[in-house]
């Protein structure tokens, strides 16, 4: 009975408090749960997999590795693969749960990462894959909505440019590194930036590429229930292409347009983006393991994070980032209407280092995104009072 009261009087507290409260604090309403059109893709996604690990192609070559360690001929002896079995909560007394889990991680783990090294045969079986993937997580109606928002996402990137008191030179630099981005549909990995590893695609949301100067739509992207975060994510990569590292790559005599609010994003009552860690440049430069040429261009370019360095556990410059959520914030504020779940990615609990290029998720929705007054108003969400807005 006491415990019948306790919860009583819970949902009485929490009643009030509901009915007490307009406003909502970040993430308040929402809800770890990928959506039934995402559920089905990941089910697909499985049965594409186990039938790829069950073509003679490739588990002629896993069965081989099992047979060699099940009779101790390998490096391995039996006891790692009950090990292994138990681990994967494997009956092994039913050898055919133990060859087909097996084939399955080993096509995951091995063959799949090998894909640039594999014959035509098994590249084809693989591409075919991920081709009948790409239609189920993307059919055409799902692409055609990510058009229609790309160029929604322009215009108000290009909209806000012109609101603001930018030279005319540089002003067209910004809108012209922003019209030409296209979004770049991974049908095969064959010819794709995920030759090397393929699994990369069925993890990446959203992302630019500079290089080729396009949005890569990873598998992960088609989990987004709202379009008005995929409209936010997509303004927030599509900004790296006018980050403050690119501009001082591409543009180093020109001024960079967003210097204010830069150094308000550094400051500990916004974002407090974090900057590249250089201590150890000399030290990796006269140990070898940076050639002159890439300690030259570490020194030349500070806001810049390299596949060389910084080095694992060395903190990585975090402006470009910051910087990017913030004109994203900019951008979507000009909106009549916003949906109180946009950014709901941002909502999702992170583990990586705190040495990442980007800061912590959350800090990201609520220290930018919703320092932004007007995005506050549109959402009716609550902040601290101590947080800072960086303007122009």
């Amino acid at each position: 009975m006491k415990k019948a009261l306790l919860l009583l009087l819970s949902s009485i507290t929490l009643s009030t408090y509901a009915a007490n409260s307009p406003k909502i604090s970040a993430c308040d309403l929402w809800q770890d749960l990928p959506n039934q059109d995402y559920q089905k893709v990941k089910a697909f996604e499985k049965n594409v997999f186990e039938r790829m690990s069950n073509t003679r192609v490739f588990y002629k070559v896993s069965d081989q590795i099992l047979n060699e360690v099940s009779n101790n001929s390998y490096k391995h002896d039996k006891e790692s693969l009950d090990k292994w079995a138990a681990y994967s909560q494997l009956d092994p007394t039913k050898q055919s749960n133990i060859i087909k889990e097996w084939r399955s991680q080993f096509f995951r783990a091995f063959l799949l990462k090998s894909y640039s090294k594999l014959n035509f045969a098994q590249k084809s079986i693989i591409d075919e894959g991920f081709s009948e993937l790409h239609k189920v997580a993307f059919p055409k109606v799902k692409k055609q909505s990510f058009e229609e928002i790309l160029n929604t996402a322009k215009y108000l990137l290009i909209k806000y440019i012109d609101s603001q008191k930018i030279p005319k030179k540089t002003a067209m630099i910004l809108k012209g590194s922003i019209v030409t981005i296209k979004l770049n549909w991974v049908e095969t990995i064959a010819n794709s930036v995920f030759m090397e590893d393929p699994e990369r695609y069925l993890n990446m949301d959203i992302e630019y590429n500079p290089k080729h100067n396009v949005l890569t739509i990873g598998q992960r992207a088609s989990i987004h229930n709202d379009g008005d975060t995929i409209l936010s994510i997509f303004i927030q990569q599509m900004a790296l292409a006018i980050s403050p590292c690119r501009w001082s790559i591409l543009f180093p005599n020109i001024d960079f347009p967003f210097q204010k609010p830069l150094e308000c994003l550094r400051t500990k009552d916004s974002i407090h983006a974090k900057k590249r860690d250089d201590s150890k440049v000399q030290s990796l430069y006269k140990s070898k393991k940076i050639t002159k040429e890439q300690r030259d261009a570490i020194n030349k370019y500070p806001l810049c994070n390299t596949p060389f360095y910084p080095t694992k556990g060395l903190q990585k410059e975090q402006i470009n980032i910051a910087f990017s959520d913030w004109i994203s914030a900019e951008a979507i504020s000009q909106m009549k209407e916003l949906s109180i779940h946009f950014r709901e990615d941002l909502c999702a609990i992170q583990t990586d280092s705190l040495t990442h290029s980007y800061p912590q998720n959350l800090e990201r929705l609520v220290r930018v995104y919703l320092a932004n007054p007007k995005l506050r108003s549109l959402t009716n969400i609550k902040i601290a009072k101590d947080i800072k807005y960086c303007s122009m």
